[in-house]
């Protein structure tokens, strides 16, 4: 399922400061045409919040 950023936020209890520091780590998303809207592919960002969580956090 693709979803719009407001989408994401609700589905994933996320706010919008965390949303920026997870793309600016590499979350995965889909730029639309050439303006800045993004959208997002729930399995690639469950696989990716999945993949981040079995990393160690750097202090």
């Amino acid at each position: 399922m693709i979803m719009t950023k407001n989408q994401l936020l609700k589905e994933f209890h996320i706010s919008r400061p965390t949303l920026r520091k997870l793309e600016v780590d590499g979350l995965p998303r889909m730029q639309i045409g050439t303006s800045r809207s993004f959208r997002y592919d729930v399995d690639e960002v469950k696989a990716y919040l999945k993949q981040k969580a079995k990393q160690p956090s750097v202090t």
